[in-house]
């Protein structure tokens, strides 16, 4: 994996083959310089699925009904053709407060608690 500077300046780390285009991995999950321009969506849709102006924030954010979600940051811009491209697919597009609602709830199951349960 490569290290890199994201437009945003903070470090990010290159994800994917040599051959493929590379993804990066925004190492600063509260980068608020990101959310200026782009929207925090957690998605189960597998990483074809993603766009121009999409960036992993975290390869696995939790899980529901089995399906395992990743967070994304979507460019503003982009935010409306991304989330359908996702929901095309029959995959989830949830955005921040439902994400933690849902954790409340108990629909999600948080990704700490799950490497907390596999660690036991």
């Amino acid at each position: 994996m490569n290290a890199t500077t994201a437009i945003c300046g903070h470090s990010t780390t290159a994800v994917g083959s040599p051959l493929s285009f590379a993804r990066f991995e925004c190492q600063n999950t509260l980068c608020l310089k990101c959310q200026e321009n782009y929207t925090l969506i957690h998605t189960s849709a597998p990483v074809g699925y993603d766009g121009f102006g999409t960036k992993i924030v975290k390869s696995f954010s939790g899980e529901i009904n089995g399906k395992l979600l990743r967070a994304v940051m979507i460019e503003n811009k982009h935010l409306e053709w991304q989330t359908q491209r996702y929901m095309s697919g029959l995959h989830e597009a949830i955005g921040i407060n439902w994400y933690f609602h849902w954790i409340g709830n108990g629909m999600i199951a948080d990704s700490k608690w799950l490497e907390e349960l596999k660690a036991k």
